[in-house]
């Protein structure tokens, strides 16, 4: 019978850029390594993931895997086929954390007994100083997973992000609960966030935040541009009539296409289109963000069809 209090999975995908100082930092960790253990997923890396990983054997109480269907639910699936001990703590390839954070995860879920889903606190690890306009008008939580905002206690499980969270293994099951319509894919040009959401959702409705257990969330250079954050827009719009459908109704389709969610995309462009000569605002940069999201919208709701507005209740904030 395992002795162990927690494992550790993530799964990553050419990860060689952050893995390295991942994996040193837990090298840190203040609880014993005898107690934990990680499952490290490589979800056919083409880079220097493994290479990484194997060096890093002799430092951890580290196992690692190989799944080559690529997609972050087959990785995990993989995954929870090695799983041990009463608590397994989610992460992803690109978190620093804090030395205590294990330990700080097996203490809440002792103390707070009542509850199955916990959530830790992640704080942006900036690669080079953000300029000041995304720190200013930027979702930070729906960018880089920053739930520095988020009050200690409960909170609904649909608050929960993928990169610092953990559940008592008895809630999980004997297997990973996926999406298909959700990423994160590497084989997919434009995935629908959400993945981590609808799995907290699918445990249980409620979750409890700690600000003990604490990383950092790597936020590498290139994400800073306007273009990847707006890319991250329309991410977050494809997943929403998935992880949220009670905030979506659509009635009526012609030729397939979608009116209502066609209608809001068109009044988000026009808006968009004449806020552009207004020049670097916070309008012009929120008008812009909304165009994306509502474009994301109008191609996931378009992609399930007729068919698919049945679960589509609700409307639109």
């Amino acid at each position: 019978m395992s002795t162990l209090k927690a494992t550790i999975l993530f799964a990553t995908y050419n990860g060689e850029r952050t893995l390295p100082l991942m994996l040193e930092a837990l090298t840190k960790a203040t609880l014993p390594h005898d107690q934990w253990k990680i499952v490290a997923v490589d979800n056919n890396s083409k880079d220097n993931t493994r290479a990484i990983l194997n060096a890093f054997k002799d430092r951890l109480p580290l196992e690692i895997y190989f799944e080559p269907r690529q997609g972050k639910e087959n990785a995990l699936a993989t995954g929870f086929k090695h799983l041990e001990g009463e608590l397994v703590i989610f992460t992803d390839d690109d978190i620093i954390p804090e030395p205590d954070w294990i330990e700080a995860f097996v203490r809440i879920s002792e103390e707070m007994s009542d509850f199955n889903v916990f959530s830790g606190l992640i704080k942006p690890a900036w690669a080079v100083t953000p300029p000041e306009w995304i720190v200013k008008w930027a979702p930070l939580n729906i960018l880089y997973a920053d739930n520095s905002k988020v009050p200690v206690g409960e909170i609904p499980s649909a608050w929960v992000h993928g990169p610092n969270c953990a559940y008592r293994r008895t809630s999980l099951g004997d297997s990973y609960r996926g999406n298909a319509e959700l990423g994160p894919n590497a084989s997919v040009a434009q995935y629908a966030m959400g993945q981590d959401t609808m799995f907290a959702i699918s445990v249980d409705k409620k979750a409890y935040h700690t600000d003990t257990a604490v990383v950092g969330h790597i936020v590498p250079a290139d994400y800073l541009s306007e273009k990847w954050i707006l890319g991250r827009a329309e991410r977050y719009g494809l997943g929403q009539p998935v992880t949220m459908p009670a905030w979506f109704k659509e009635r009526i389709f012609i030729l397939g296409i979608p009116a209502k969610s066609t209608a809001l995309l068109a009044y988000a462009f026009l808006r968009y289109i004449l806020l552009q000569r207004i020049g670097n605002t916070e309008t012009r940069f929120k008008s812009a963000w909304e165009y994306r999201r509502r474009l994301g919208n109008f191609r996931k709701i378009k992609s399930l069809g007729s068919h698919g507005g049945d679960a589509l209740t609700g409307d639109p904030a």
